[in-house]
Parts: structure tokens; sequence; C-alpha cells
């Protein structure tokens, strides 16, 4: 079976209409609360993790690198780490940082994260330009965390309210990428993410090592799903902006998540 895209005039409605009518205003408001998340962009569940040329979800590599889901929500996210990225044994940072805007003055340290650098992350000085250890960039990343669920595991509106939600680091040279896909959907179409089914590439590239694409796949129109899909996303800054678990204290991804192998588009 497919995710529902399309809905059956509702129950009185004249012939033609259509179930959905009553979510545009909603689409409206939800699109503009959207659109102020990354208005300063220039450029909690099952990990996902975006490689060159490749995703993989609680360990389990996707074929081809494409995934479709339905993105939920996202938060900033900033994240600094001590020691150098090591792929083979990723670590949770050492000092990160949320906030429902990008860009937020206010942001500073969780107060879980280990080695809290600054008071704010505007006056920290891991958060400027020209501290990484490599290239002119920052030490500490001023990313994105999304709230996903997976199309497959969405077929219809029982199954979003008990779909286990995923979450994904866009690393600061692919947030441009979001932040153009986002307001395609608000300009276009008058969307929040939530309302559409998208898919997500990842493609090995020279100079940023990781591109990510993110497609329009279609439009969920289904009134049972859109309700459902309201109720999830309601709460979808628990879950991104859920402390980091020490990596003693993480579950082992192929006892957890072996059932999410082999998964990606339909």
């Amino acid at each position: 079976m497919a995710i529902k895209t399309s809905a059956a005039p509702a129950k009185g409605a004249k012939k033609g209409s259509t179930a959905i009518v009553p979510w545009d205003q909603k689409f409206a408001q939800y699109a503009k609360e959207s659109k102020e998340q990354l208005k300063n962009v220039a450029s909690g569940g099952v990990g996902i993790k975006f490689g060159r040329g490749n995703i993989s979800v609680g360990g389990a590599q996707i074929p081809g690198g494409k995934l479709e889901c339905i993105i939920l929500g996202y938060c900033a996210m900033n994240a600094w780490n001590k020691d150098a990225y090591d792929p083979d044994n990723p670590q949770p940072p050492d000092c990160y940082a949320f906030s429902i805007t990008y860009g937020d003055e206010e942001m500073r340290p969780h107060e879980k994260a280990p080695m809290p650098q600054a008071t704010s992350c505007a006056e920290c000085e891991k958060n400027q330009f020209g501290t990484a250890i490599t290239g002119k960039g920052k030490a500490c990343g001023n990313n994105e965390r999304l709230g996903l669920l997976l199309s497959k595991d969405c077929e219809d509106a029982e199954d979003v309210g008990t779909a286990e939600i995923a979450t994904a680091k866009v690393s600061p040279t692919n947030v441009k990428h979001l932040k153009a896909y986002t307001d395609m959907l608000i300009n276009e179409h008058g969307r929040p993410t939530w309302a559409a089914i998208t898919e997500i590439s990842s493609y090995d590239d020279p100079k940023t090592q990781i591109r990510l694409e993110f497609k329009l796949v279609d439009l969920i129109t289904d009134e049972a799903m859109l309700t459902a899909l309201e109720k999830r996303q309601e709460s979808i800054q628990d879950t991104v902006q859920a402390p980091f678990q020490a990596a003693a204290e993480r579950p082992k991804p192929a006892a957890k998540n072996a059932k999410f192998a082999g998964r990606g588009r339909r």
C-alpha cells in the first residue's frame, strides 16, 4: 500500500468539492511559523545519518541514498565537539544548544551539555568564523535538527499516530537547501513541511563532502492523515530538542533498529 495523498469529498459536500478546504487557513498559519523559524538563514528518536552519497536509518543503510519521509518539524542546533570527528566512532556533542528560530541570539548551552563553552552562543568564541580545526568556518556547527516520519511507516492516519519519529542533522552547508525547499512549499503550495511527502537525497560533493537535496514527492490531502499529522507535529519540538545521550547510554543500533534495513523509496 502507498501513503494516501488524496481525499474523498467530505460527508455532505457538493459534488466536485474537496475535504481539505478548511485546511487552507491552518496551512497559512503553519507555513508562516515555518518561515519564521528559518528567516535568518543565509545559507530524541531513531537517528538518521547523511553520508557521502548514502543515508542510514538507525545504522541500517538505505539503498540509493534517497529517503522518502514527512518532515514534522525542525529546530536550530549548535553543536561542538572537543575532538575531531571520527566517522567510525561518532560521539554526541560536548556542548550544544537548541532554538526554534535559526540565529536566535538567546541560544545558550543546554543544561545537560557535558562541557558548556559559554553562557550564551552569541558570545562563545567557538561560534566565530575562523575557529574551525580545518578551513575558515566555525568550531561550533550551526545546524538544523529535523524530526521525521518515514513515509513507509505512514500508510494511513492510524500509522501516523504510532509511527516512530526519527531525527536527523542538517549541516551548515545544507541548511540553505532546506530553507530553499521550505520556501518553495510555502510560496508555491502554501504548505508546511508536515503536509507533504519529501524525498531527501544525499550526494558526495567534492567541495562540501555531503550535499543534501530536498524534493517534493506529493502533497498530502487526505483529511484523516492531515488531522493525525497536525497532532504529531504539535509536540515535535519535545523530540528535536531532546538532550543527547552520552555514548555509553545509547542503545546499540543493530539490536534496536534492524527493522529499518532496506527502507527507502517505495
